[in-house]
């Protein structure tokens, strides 16, 4: 979402993944737990990140967009599993299209295990190491995005490709690298399913999954916490479900389908309600609307680097995001040109008025303000 693609392979992808999972444990299950379990890991995401990477190269290369064609590799790698499942890699003498159980060395560990043997007892559940991989992912993902080189050309492609365009940074290779690092995380979800609760590789072992993993994102808002949070309510409400059709067998799976789906409705449109009085509240106490999250001198001049959740009077966000960070993102902090190029961002965004201001509050001369309005 950040870079401005829309993934609807999951599915296939985390299909995929399972398949490189099961190929690894089928194969090397004579070796130790240690090398098993993250060689199967490995081969999930290098099995996922491939099968969301041709549809990137496909767009970049021949204009193919790339919803359509996740959604049709999602049936190439339906198809490409049952064949594999029914004539090489399938169980002899089975009837279900399934391959052999794997070793107990390509077993995801219980977490109540893996405390166990650091000497930490807690309650047995079916929570095993997957979730703590998951914590470890969203960890990184946030790192990256909002910490790295890559993530500010990622967010400047999705906010202003435009701008990215003109500050240097290629697009096309955004495109390649961000779908190909999303198949990686969505062939992470066979981890849990393929080494954890089946020991095994099946047909339509991920459940839908892949597409309830979009719902997640979105009302995560594309953040890591926010995708955990989401991730627990949509779980919360997936087994609670389960377990209101055994206590009450009234309560049909329509009506336990149908209070989800209020639930979701509403934890969703919650974004709507708040969002504006939070944001009232960042303008009324911020530096008067304009929250620098970082910031570098030009000729005395503090140029703020646009930030998230900044609101410069009603400039329009999502350009003036789009423009800073395309700045920040080509490493022009201290070269000649960054003056002239946040010059053009500020006379384009905001207008000269905003110049005007800006040098105001630093105390800088307004002369310069004026120099600045004056670029374009």
């Amino acid at each position: 979402f950040h870079a401005g693609l829309f993934n609807i392979g999951g599915e296939g992808q985390a299909t995929i993944g399972g398949l490189g999972a099961a190929l690894v444990c089928l194969r090397l299950d004579f070796l130790p737990w240690y090398l098993v379990l993250p060689l199967a890991i490995f081969g999930t995401m290098i099995m996922g990140a491939l099968l969301a990477f041709i549809p990137g190269y496909l767009q970049v290369k021949r204009g193919s967009h790339v919803v359509i064609t996740t959604i049709m590799f999602n049936f190439l790698a339906a198809t490409l599993v049952v064949y594999l499942l029914v004539n090489v890699i399938g169980k002899p003498g089975s009837m279900s299209p399934e391959t052999r159980v794997f070793s107990n060395t390509a077993h995801l560990p219980y977490l109540h295990e893996a405390f166990a043997y650091f000497g930490i007892k807690i309650p047995k559940s079916p929570l095993n190491l997957s979730f703590i991989l998951a914590l470890f992912a969203s960890a990184f993902i946030w790192i990256l995005i909002w910490h790295t080189r890559l993530g500010y050309a990622i967010r400047t492609v999705g906010h202003n490709p435009t701008a990215a365009l003109y500050a240097g940074i290629s697009i096309g290779r955004i495109t390649m690298i961000t779908m190909a690092m999303s198949g990686a995380l969505a062939g992470l979800l066979a981890i849990n399913e393929i080494l954890g609760l089946q020991g095994r590789l099946l047909l339509e072992f991920s459940s839908g999954y892949g597409f309830i993993g979009i719902a997640v994102a979105l009302m995560g808002r594309a953040h890591p916490i926010g995708i955990i949070l989401a991730s627990i309510l949509f779980g919360i409400l997936y087994q609670g479900g389960t377990e209101l059709s055994f206590e009450m067998p009234r309560v049909t799976r329509d009506m336990i389908v149908a209070i989800s789906g209020l639930v979701i409705l509403f934890a969703g449109a919650l974004d709507g309600l708040i969002r504006r009085p939070v944001a009232g509240g960042f303008a009324r106490f911020g530096q008067r609307g304009i929250e620098i999250e970082r910031g570098f001198e030009i000729d005395g001049l503090e140029a703020p680097f646009i930030g998230r959740t900044e609101f410069l009077h009603g400039v329009h966000d999502r350009v003036a995001r789009g423009l800073a960070q395309a700045a920040m993102a080509a490493g022009l902090e201290h070269a000649v040109q960054t003056r002239d190029f946040v010059h053009l961002v500020l006379r384009a965004v905001a207008g000269a008025d905003l110049v005007h201001q800006i040098a105001h509050e630093r105390g800088a001369d307004p002369a310069r303000g004026a120099e600045a309005a004056a670029f374009m």
